[in-house]
């Protein structure tokens, strides 16, 4: 039976989409578990506030898995108030979600590694390379 990952991540936003990423992932399991997907956590990296995440990774298998996929891929806009700064005007918080699938080899082998050392002269910045 195939596995496929989702991946939910607020990127570089602040704690406010940080919590719409903790929030999101909430929903997605109940929707799972409504659809008879089974869903397991693989991965979650904890937010600076508390019950944040900065992103979440769970694996979707079986069921209507498909569906929820169409449903959640994208870019997911929340809308609501700050509870981390009241008096913030912004009320849209934005948080990314896709899916991939794992190859069966994972590991990279040394011929596709490529090594290359480059040295410059002269001055620096954005022109040295």
């Amino acid at each position: 039976m195939e596995k496929v990952y989702m991946q939910i991540t607020s990127g570089r936003g602040p704690a406010e989409c940080c919590r719409v990423v903790a929030l999101v992932l909430e929903k997605i399991l109940k929707q799972a578990a409504a659809k008879g997907v089974k869903t397991e956590i693989v991965e979650r990296e904890t937010g600076p506030l508390n019950r944040t995440l900065l992103s979440a990774v769970i694996s979707l298998q079986g069921g209507d898995y498909h569906a929820l996929i169409e449903d959640w891929e994208g870019t997911v806009q929340w809308i609501a108030k700050s509870s981390y700064r009241i008096y913030h005007k912004r009320k849209n918080w934005f948080v990314g979600v896709q899916t991939f699938t794992l190859s069966e080899s994972q590991e990279a082998t040394e011929a596709e590694i490529r090594y290359e050392t480059l040295r410059a002269s002269g001055p620096g910045g954005q022109h040295v390379n």
